[in-house]
């Protein structure tokens, strides 16, 4: 592990998939060390049992895993790998089908999208307002109301880079930040799969699309109800189901499901607020740049409005599907198909992300292995980490950003929720808030799973 703080290395990013912003660089006057950076992102790491998909002709089909002609995945481009789980009856079918084969959406019970390791650095023009960088994205400065880019270079799990994660614009020197949700207990990952819509339940027609049990199995579809009230301790114990042994999705014992961190919110939310995600996609401008929300008062997964927020009583409902183009597909994270829904509207969304290890209301005896869990000590997000600032997690950095509504938990309300809900204005993949809700199940408030490999 290379731990750099950029302080005292000069870093050279050598350009791949996108070119090398030649006035990023500082040159050494002093013999500081060189390292070079690919900014490549890691090539997505499946179980022997996660099929590899591509959007073609309305269907997922299977895909090239070789990436020839980048048939699996183009972060440049905006396409986030895609995979999915099959039910147990399909499996090895699909597994020897030849690529391009349509897999069957009654087949799936669970998609994914790759979100592949990173360093980012959020850029200021007057060195007071951190709102990313204006680049070739927006037609005027970034404010908060419309943030620009967040700088974000790919690297591999051998290196931790540990800056300030600020910089700006004017000097050109960057102080890049590694997330922390790449390292996962002592372990760093080369990525994470995360759900690509909020989790259902093989019993989506019930009251709340589940309900507080753990008897039903999750799946992660579009089209369906999400499951809700549902308390924090179940969520996660319904997370732990999926790599039972026997589980009904074919997971090895090397694959670690989980109820999804704030942290791990926080990446998703980077990723799509950088050129490789809605922000950098053509096909939007001005406002639109912003994930649009889901304002399905039924909690149907994958919905868009069409719109980033706003709106009456009048506009509830499921205007379009997560299939349609820009009118649909720009509820994703990515303004296309290929990246992640409902992380804006839909249901309110539970994160593992808990104050001073209160359990209020959440069902849990005790908390969880340390892993599977951020911990804030204090209420203030300025020093919510030990002291300290924490950054990736979506909190200080990106407060407010497209007016998201932001409340920081604290001993009273100690769980965190993201996303906002379908009737909610201030809702948008920046949101956080620490609800009168303490971990207890509400018919408005659903949970997102995440893979570790």
């Amino acid at each position: 592990m290379v731990e750099n703080n950029t302080n005292n290395e000069v870093v050279i990013e050598l350009g791949v998939q996108v070119g090398l912003d030649y006035n990023e660089l500082s040159l050494p006057s002093n013999g500081h060390l060189f390292k070079e950076y690919i900014n490549e992102p890691n090539a997505p790491e499946l179980d022997s049992n996660m099929i590899a998909v591509k959007y073609e002709n309305n269907n997922w089909v299977k895909a090239d895993t070789n990436n020839s002609n980048n048939d699996w995945y183009n972060y440049s481009s905006q396409k986030w790998a895609n995979a999915v789980t099959v039910s147990s009856n399909t499996r090895e079918s699909y597994k020897s089908a030849s690529v391009g084969t349509i897999i069957n959406m009654d087949d799936i019970e669970t998609m994914w999208v790759w979100i592949p390791r990173y360093s980012y650095s959020i850029a200021s023009e007057d060195g007071t307002n951190y709102y990313g960088r204006k680049s070739c994205y927006l037609e005027n400065k970034a404010t908060r109301e419309l943030p620009g880019e967040i700088d974000i270079r790919f690297v591999s799990k051998e290196i931790k880079d540990r800056g300030s994660a600020k910089y700006i614009t004017t000097t050109g020197a960057r102080e890049y930040y590694t997330p922390d949700a790449f390292t996962f207990g002592d372990e760093e990952l080369s990525g994470i799969w995360v759900g690509k819509f909020e989790t259902s339940s093989s019993d989506p027609n019930v009251t709340n699309g589940g309900g507080n049990t753990t008897d039903l199995d999750p799946m992660i579809k579009p089209n369906v109800t999400s499951w809700r009230y549902i308390n924090v301790s179940n969520a996660f114990n319904v997370s732990l189901k999926m790599n039972d042994e026997e589980n009904r999705y074919g997971f090895s014992s090397n694959v670690d499901t989980h109820m999804m961190k704030n942290s791990e919110w926080g990446v998703v939310a980077y990723l799509s607020q950088s050129r490789y995600g809605k922000l950098g996609n053509a096909d939007y401008s001005g406002i639109n740049k912003e994930v649009y929300q889901n304002k399905s008062d039924k909690y149907i997964t994958g919905c868009s409005w069409g719109y980033p927020g706003g709106g009456t009583e009048e506009d509830y409902g499921c205007q379009y599907t997560y299939d349609i183009d820009i009118n649909g597909t720009g509820a994703s994270t990515t303004g296309n198909i290929y990246g992640i829904y409902d992380m804006s509207g839909g249901a309110w969304e539970y994160v593992m992300g808990n104050y001073n290890d209160i359990i209020a209301s959440s069902g849990f005896i005790e908390m969880p292995e340390s892993k599977y869990y951020d911990k804030y000590t204090t209420d203030n997000i300025l020093t919510a980490c030990n002291g300290k600032e924490c950054l990736s997690h979506g909190l200080s950095e990106t407060k407010g950003w497209y007016n998201d509504y932001d409340n920081m938990i604290n001993n009273i309300y100690p769980w965190l929720l993201r996303g906002g809900g379908y009737n909610d204005f201030g809702a948008g993949i920046f949101y956080f808030d620490a609800p009168v809700h303490i971990g207890n199940a509400n018919n408005g408030i659903s949970f997102r799973f995440v893979i570790v490999l």
